[in-house]
């Protein structure tokens, strides 16, 4: 069969509006003020809150042909997620259209499309009805779905009941092996053990080699770049590059060099307003004179100095520092024991140093979180992959892929608060 076009987006664009109204009667006054407000791109009501306009996608246009293993790659916020959900029909682009020619199913989010108090069993054949499939069709598929998901044991309790990796190894047998024309799969795969990732993969490819057409998102790279013939680099919910994997991944990792490299030479700044007790405002790297670098040597030690802002008198104050490879595994996870170096936990902002005297890490890039705790159990603000960690050529041909590693790496390292203020 001809591998003709199953998904024809044109001119996409997705509006929201980001802020708070005040809950009153609307008059027509009001209606015609906020129109004209709306203009202006900017909209106040007359509680003193503002909305301002947030194009999540804007002028998207592409055509997907059957059998395509697709990538839709990018930083967080860059647009992934809406586009995914208007291809899914959860919701309507602001602007342009999107034609769609087959059965789609979705699997966004844990538990997309179950009932929570239906059992598994009932959930199997609900989704397959909303596939359009006969009870007979389904039947035939069931006993491949439940040897796959592994939930035999649990088929007949409510899903409700179901940990998050059971949600998702069910999730995805029922849109796997329900035979959908087009399959869409955003980040939920890494919710399940390395075990049903290997074998989501494997089915996947699959899939893909028996006609049928797969939109797969996902921060792992060597997986995409493996799995997926052609991709989409979203920023800013733009469409910058669009075509073979290779160059589609190329791209997005100079992309995300370049936002790394930013003239501030800051690992990672705040940019939304602080609402949690405590957060991490922002980071930077420093060499051992002190000086603030873009990137670093893997013999080389570096201090990682964490700004963080108290809003309240918080004792036992812990900051969190996680470093994980681009194909998924954490590799690195240190915090600050308030029993031996106390952070500083009055309101107000401050900072404190962690040193690490020498990361084994391979040239590559690296995601970096942070995060602040509180008596290290709850956790008040996590900043996750918010910055990129570049590692430099090293001189030592013992250093491997940190990527081939599945272990938490164990480093020398010490916290101090004490570190002069830079001028």
């Amino acid at each position: 069969m001809d591998n003709y076009t199953v998904i024809h987006a044109e001119g996409l664009s997705k509006r929201y509006l980001i802020g708070h109204r005040s809950e009153r009667y609307v008059t027509l006054r009001d209606v015609v003020t906020q129109r004209v407000r709306r203009m202006l791109g900017r909209h106040k009501d007359d509680g003193g809150a503002f909305q301002e306009e947030f194009w999540a996608l804007q002028d998207l246009s592409f055509e997907i042909k059957r059998g395509e293993i697709l990538g839709v790659i990018g930083r967080n916020g860059a647009g992934k997620s809406t586009l995914l959900k208007i291809l899914s029909r959860i919701t309507e682009p602001t602007k342009g259209r999107v034609t769609i020619r087959g059965r789609v199913a979705s699997l966004l989010e844990v538990g997309t499309g179950f009932h929570p108090e239906l059992t598994g069993r009932e959930n199997i054949f609900l989704n397959g009805t909303i596939l359009g499939m006969t009870r007979e069709e389904i039947k035939r598929k069931f006993d491949e779905i439940i040897a796959f998901a592994e939930v035999e044991k649990f088929l007949d309790t409510p899903v409700k009941r179901y940990s998050s990796g059971m949600n998702v190894r069910l999730a995805f047998a029922v849109a796997a092996h329900l035979e959908p024309e087009i399959l869409i799969i955003d980040e939920v795969l890494a919710v399940g053990d390395l075990e049903f990732q290997k074998r989501c993969l494997g089915k996947i490819d699959s899939i893909a080699h028996s006609g049928r057409t797969v939109l797969f998102v996902s921060h792992n790279m060597p997986a995409v770049a493996t799995l997926c013939t052609r991709g989409l680099v979203l920023e800013n919910g733009r469409l910058i590059a669009d075509g073979d994997i290779t160059k589609a991944v190329a791209t997005y990792t100079a992309q995300a060099i370049g936002h790394h490299n930013s003239s501030t030479a800051l690992l990672y700044e705040r940019t939304s307003p602080v609402t949690s007790e405590a957060a991490v405002m922002r980071v930077e790297m420093l060499n051992q004179d002190g000086k603030r670098i873009n990137s670093i040597d893997a013999e080389q030690p570096v201090t990682f100095r964490l700004h963080y802002k108290n809003r309240f008198d918080i004792p036992q104050c812990s900051l969190l520092l996680q470093l994980r490879s681009m194909a998924g595994p954490i590799l690195m996870k240190l915090e600050s024991d308030p029993r031996r170096t106390l952070a500083q936990t009055g309101p107000g902002d401050h900072f404190i140093d962690c040193t690490v005297d020498h990361l084994p890490l391979s040239p590559d890039q690296y995601l970096l979180s942070f995060g602040v705790t509180i008596y290290g159990v709850r956790m008040v603000d996590w900043a996750e992959d918010a910055a990129i960690l570049l590692v430099k050529d090293s001189n030592d041909p013992e250093l491997q892929p940190a990527s081939n590693s599945n272990a938490v790496m164990a480093v020398r390292h010490r916290w101090n608060v004490t570190a002069p203020v830079l001028s």
